[in-house]
C-alpha cells in the first residue's frame, strides 16, 4: 500500500504525483505517520489543541438535542476527567473545551518553570521513575541522585518506556518515599502496582500491593476530611477484598457504598451526579459477578 500525494491546484485538473515513499507498517500492519512536526520538542511550554476520541467513534458521551451537547453519565465522567488534569500536574492550565458524542476537544497550556539539573546519573531523567515530575522538589536532587546511583536496569535503552513497568515502579516506589507523599497517593500507587503485578502473573506481588492499599483505604474510611468520599472509599476497599479473595466483606463494602452519594469538595452537583451514576455501575457489576 502506498500513500498518494495531490499536488496544489494549479489552474488545471487536480493531478496525483507519483507515490515517493511506502506507507510504514507498525507489528506488520499499515499504519498512518503520526502527524507531529518532528522539528517541535512537545514537552515545551506551549498551548496545546488536543482531540481524543472514542474507540470506533461510538458515541458514549451523550448527543446532540436542539444544537446543544447533553452529556451521558460517561460523558459527565469525560468533563471531570478533563478538569482534573489541573490536580496531578501544577503547571498544566485548562483553556476552553468540548464534550462532543464521540470526542473531546481541548487546549492545555504547558508552563513549566526554568529548573536545572533534572538529568540523573547516567543521563537517565528524573521522569524514568515518576509520573508527576512538574511536582519535583528540586532540593531533593541530591537525595535522589544517591538512591538511584547503585540501581540497574534490565535493560540499557534511552527511551524509559522500554523499561518493563514493574521495574519502574518498584524504583519509583524509593523515589516517591524520598519526595512524601500523602495516602490518598500511596493508595492509587499500591493499587497500580498490584494491577501491573496481576498482568504479569506474580500473584504474591499482586496480593502485597493490594493488600497495602487496602490497610491505606482502611485508614481514609476514618478521616473526617474524606466524609464526602466515602463512597469512593468503600469501593476502593472492596475491590482490593474482591482480588484478595475476601468477597463476603467486598460484598458488604458494594452495598454500603451503594446506600451513600458521592459529593466533590468543590460542590459540582453535575460532575457528583455523573461520578455516583458511574460508581453504582461498578458497584452493582461486583456485586452481580
Amino acid at each position: 500500500m502506498q500513500r498518494l500525494y495531490n499536488v496544489p491546484f494549479t489552474g488545471g485538473d487536480t493531478t496525483i504525483q507519483k507515490p515517493s515513499q511506502t506507507m510504514k507498517k507498525f507489528i506488520d500492519t499499515y499504519r498512518v505517520d503520526s502527524a507531529r512536526a518532528e522539528w517541535w520538542d512537545y514537552a515545551r511550554n506551549g498551548r496545546y489543541y488536543v482531540t481524543i476520541c472514542t474507540e470506533n467513534r461510538e458515541h458514549y458521551f451523550g448527543k446532540i438535542v436542539k444544537k446543544t451537547m447533553r452529556l451521558s453519565h460517561v460523558g459527565v465522567i469525560a468533563d471531570i476527567m478533563w478538569h482534573e488534569i489541573k490536580n496531578h500536574t501544577k503547571y498544566v492550565e485548562l483553556g476552553v473545551y468540548q464534550v462532543m458524542p464521540n470526542h473531546l476537544h481541548g487546549i492545555l497550556h504547558l508552563n513549566y518553570p526554568k529548573i536545572e539539573n533534572y538529568d540523573l546519573d547516567r543521563g537517565r531523567h528524573v521522569e524514568t521513575y515518576m509520573w508527576d515530575f512538574d511536582s519535583l522538589d528540586v532540593n531533593k536532587i541530591p537525595l535522589l541522585k544517591e538512591y538511584l546511583k547503585d540501581k540497574e536496569l534490565s535493560v540499557t535503552t534511552s527511551d524509559y518506556l522500554e523499561v518493563p513497568i514493574i521495574e519502574r515502579l518498584e524504583i519509583a516506589e524509593g523515589v516517591y518515599r524520598i519526595l512524601g507523599r500523602d495516602d490518598d497517593f500511596w493508595c492509587r500507587f499500591y493499587r497500580v502496582k498490584g494491577y501491573h503485578y496481576d498482568g504479569a502473573k506474580n500473584n504474591e506481588k499482586a496480593r502485597e500491593s493490594r493488600a497495602k492499599a487496602l490497610e491505606i483505604a482502611e485508614q481514609m474510611k476514618l478521616n473526617k476530611a474524606n466524609e464526602g468520599r466515602l463512597k469512593e472509599i468503600l469501593f476502593i476497599t472492596g475491590a482490593m477484598k474482591y482480588f484478595l479473595d475476601d468477597k463476603d466483606s467486598a460484598i458488604d463494602d458494594f452495598k454500603t457504598a451503594l446506600t451513600l452519594k458521592y459529593k466533590s469538595d468543590d460542590g459540582n452537583a453535575d460532575r457528583d451526579t455523573g461520578f455516583n451514576e458511574y460508581l453504582d455501575q461498578v458497584l452493582n457489576e461486583y456485586i452481580a459477578r
